[in-house]
């Protein structure tokens, strides 16, 4: 769980900080004119931008938004998706579960997806709801079985009567 909220977070602050970013509130030398929120400079291609590569890609330089898609609904329905020169996909949908009641939950459904510093694509798929976030994919670890002898005294553990002076 820890990993898969570290994996969810870090892909959060790299498209967060991949997002272009307008300075409005910047300050000005005196009479300078004020900066043109509609003239950007364009960004350096990506393969020019020094330091190291990955798939003729360098994950250090800012990405740029291929396509982006987004609806959000009143109802508390939405879907996105976006993706980005380097690679990156997300996308996802959400509703209301239950609306009006006492079991009201969000439901969101997503996936996304990445290429690791082998190469690698990585791709994972989620649905968080009242139940919890849970995430699948072949880069979260999956937990060791269980040794025989240990299954076979949890379960013996498990057969016992319940002790009478044990309060749960």
């Amino acid at each position: 769980m820890i990993l898969t909220t570290a994996a969810v977070l870090s892909t959060l602050l790299v498209l967060s900080s991949a997002y272009p970013q307008q300075q409005y509130n910047r300050p000005q030398p005196f009479g300078a004119p004020a900066p043109s929120p509609l003239r950007q400079a364009s960004p350096a291609p990506l393969a020019a931008a020094p330091g190291p590569q990955i798939g003729g890609v360098n994950p250090l330089a800012a990405a740029r938004t291929l396509r982006q898609e987004q609806d959000n609904q009143f109802d508390g329905t939405f879907s996105y998706s976006f993706e980005t020169d380097n690679g990156i996909q997300q996308s996802a949908q959400g509703s209301v579960k239950n609306a009006g009641t006492e079991q009201e939950a969000q439901v969101v459904q997503g996936s996304y997806s990445y290429t690791s510093p082998e190469g690698q694509l990585i791709t994972i798929t989620y649905i968080a709801d009242e139940e919890g976030f849970k995430a699948q994919g072949d880069a979260i670890p999956t937990a060791p079985p269980v040794p025989e002898a240990i299954a076979r005294a949890l379960e013996y553990i498990r057969s016992l009567p319940p002790d009478p002076s044990q309060k749960l």
